[in-house]
Parts: C-alpha cells; structure tokens; sequence
C-alpha cells in the first residue's frame, strides 16, 4: 500500500510567501565589516601613495555612477570624500558607495 501524501512544500499560505520572499529594502554591501575594512584600505592606499581608485555609487536609486581617481581628502564627520579626477575635484557621499577597486 502506498501512502497518500500531500507534500507541504505545495501549499503555502500567501502570508507566509510573502515574507519569505521579501527582498531587503536596501542591500549595501558597505555595511559588512569585511568591505568595510577593504573599502578603508583601499581609500588609505589611495590617499597616502596616490593610487588610482575606481569608485561605483548609486546615487538615489539611479543607474550606478562611476567615479575614477585619486582621493584627495576624507571628512568622516561630513561623511564625504574629495576625489581628483581628471574633471577636477568631485565630493562623493560615502553613504552612496557601493564598490571601490584599485589596480594596482
């Protein structure tokens, strides 16, 4: 005799679907101390030996933005940095930073 089971996996309740599908409003890869602590490396190599750094933001839910040069000046209690560039200087919000890579 074979027995009649109804996998569970099969009913779920919409409630439930909902918050296990639920996405984070705003995944930031900053906020974990692992690139926390690279992004600070690469920002001090950057602004004590001259680096050339490439720096990606999303500003405001737009398409990424990237910013390509040496950093200049960090202002932790403004929370932005200076960035020369060959524009000229550009202030960045380090809030809106979501990757930095260097080649060096």
């Amino acid at each position: 005799m074979q027995k009649a089971r109804f996998p569970s996996t099969y009913m779920i309740l919409p409630e439930y679907r909902q918050l296990t599908f639920k996405q984070p409003k705003d995944p930031n890869p900053v906020e974990r101390i692992k690139n926390r602590q690279e992004f600070q490396r690469l920002l001090e190599l950057s602004l004590r030996h001259g680096h050339v750094v490439q720096i990606i933001c999303h500003p405001n839910k737009s398409l990424p933005r990237v910013n390509t040069g040496i950093v200049k000046k960090i202002n932790p209690q403004a929370e932005t940095l200076t960035l020369q560039t060959l524009e000229g200087p550009r202030k960045i919000d380090t809030r809106q930073i979501v990757d930095i890579t260097c080649s060096t």
